[in-house]
């Protein structure tokens, strides 16, 4: 009996097209996702003018989708292990697709809150899922690089919103811009056909053939035979649990990763949903807001391509803590009523480094556990993550509701992102070395 290591496989492979077709696939299926959590910062402005709700409101309502998020990542997680990945990411296509939709119906508050709570709880079953797949089907060489740009899917689809409602809010209904959320209903069919499923999931269905067919599109150099068994790393049949995210040496990077996934999506998401809004309390015209929210996500580009290439070839940590500083000092530039030039770069570069750091997070975060609880380490992460991402929409439209400064809100990002600097200094890069887990292979590269 041979006994191969499909991890390593996959792991020595070249890109090819195979990789490409999963990247893009996992690529539109972020876009999608991020158009239907931004598409209601992109409306706020207008909302308040065609409803009766106040910021306050407004900002719980924004927050809904992140508690969906949470409830979600943990309920997502338990049915991926029993159904698959590629089968849950389709349920949570549908779901966020729907109730998305079904906003531009809406007229209470309640309808609301219901509507964007299963947005968020459709998306944890994509996120988690998406960031676990792509890390698990892409060549160590270029892993990072490849995770942050699926990243880019998030910020794409907040573009994609923010430039729709450029052509759509000032002449038409904003209930249209809910209503082409239905769209990504008709792909679930190109998912269920170009997406595959976990190895883990083949290997313990001792699905053979399948297995073999993507280790040879994944690496032309792999040859069956017939006598061939299979193994994800060395941990088959195994799942993680919470405690083994605090054993072995493990506790304070679990803390400090948790720390920067609230802080990174608390920004991230605080900008998405008020930039708009204070930038209109600014002077700034409605249009001028919108486009300085898409300048905002167009920036994620520069920061996902940048931080992505010198991740892979330099220091995860170097970079994070670059761009974290980055965030700390531009945003108090935004306190100064400047000129309008200097204001759109610095929001260009801020959303360079914050969703940059984002797609990097996401990577380091993923490579620096063992494979056994690799998924439970990164969806526990995204889970706190999303309570930062909650909260931030709340918090800014308390600040708003209670007429606070707008340079409050802004300077609350510049004391956030450096705590984000400190937790990654603080934290330890085992990305290219060996974890200090008692009896657990670091399997480094391995996806789960």
């Amino acid at each position: 009996m041979n006994m191969v290591n499909v991890n390593d496989i996959i792991s020595n492979s070249k890109f090819n097209k195979f990789f490409m077709i999963v990247i893009l696939t996992c690529l539109v299926v972020m876009i999608f996702g991020g158009y239907a959590i931004n598409v209601f910062g992109v409306v706020v402005p207008v909302l308040t003018d065609n409803i009766d709700f106040n910021p306050a409101q407004i900002g719980l309502i924004a927050s809904c989708a992140l508690y969906g998020m949470i409830v979600g990542s943990i309920l997502f997680g338990m049915l991926a292990d029993k159904i698959g990945r590629k089968k849950t990411i389709i349920i949570g296509i549908f779901v966020y697709s729907v109730f998305t939709g079904l906003i531009g119906f809406a007229n209470f508050q309640i309808e609301f809150i219901l509507f964007r709570f299963m947005i968020g709880l459709g998306l944890a079953g994509v996120v988690a899922n998406i960031i676990a797949l792509i890390t698990e089907y892409s060549p160590l060489a270029n892993r990072g690089l490849i995770v942050a740009i699926t990243s880019l899917g998030v910020p794409l689809g907040s573009m994609l919103a923010a430039g729709l409602g450029i052509l759509i809010i000032p002449y038409y209904s904003w209930k249209i811009m809910f209503w082409l959320a239905f769209i990504p209903v008709l792909m679930i069919p190109v998912i269920y056909y170009f997406m595959p499923e976990s190895m883990v999931f083949y290997t313990n269905k001792g699905d053979k053939n399948e297995i073999r067919r993507i280790l040879m599109l994944a690496n032309n150099k792999y040859i069956f035979k017939q006598e061939d068994n299979y193994q994800v790393g060395n941990f088959n049949n195994q799942r993680g649990f919470i405690y083994n995210l605090f054993q072995g040496g493990l506790a304070k990077n679990t803390i400090l990763f948790w720390i920067m996934y609230f802080i990174n999506l608390f920004m991230s998401f605080g900008i998405q949903t008020w930039l708009p809004k204070m930038m209109v309390l600014q002077g700034y015209h409605l249009v001028s807001s919108l486009w300085l929210l898409l300048t905002f996500n167009l920036g994620s580009f520069l920061g996902v391509f940048v931080g992505g290439w010198f991740a892979d070839k330099y220091s995860y940590k170097r970079i994070l803590v670059m761009f974290y500083l980055i965030i700390a000092i531009l945003v108090n530039i935004l306190v100064i009523n400047t000129n309008e030039i200097t204001v759109y770069t610095v929001i260009f570069i801020i959303g360079a480094a914050m969703l940059g750091a984002q797609g990097l997070i996401a990577s380091y975060v993923a490579q620096c556990y063992p494979l056994a609880f690799r998924s439970t380490a990164v969806g526990w992460a995204v889970s706190i993550g999303c309570l930062g991402g909650a909260v931030g929409p709340t918090i800014g439209g308390m600040l708003l509701a209670a007429n606070v400064s707008i340079a409050i809100n802004f300077i609350i990002f510049a004391i956030l992102a450096l705590i984000g600097a400190l937790a990654v200094i603080l934290s330890q890069d085992y990305t290219k070395s060996v974890m200090p887990v008692e009896g657990i292979t670091n399997d480094i590269g391995g996806g789960s």
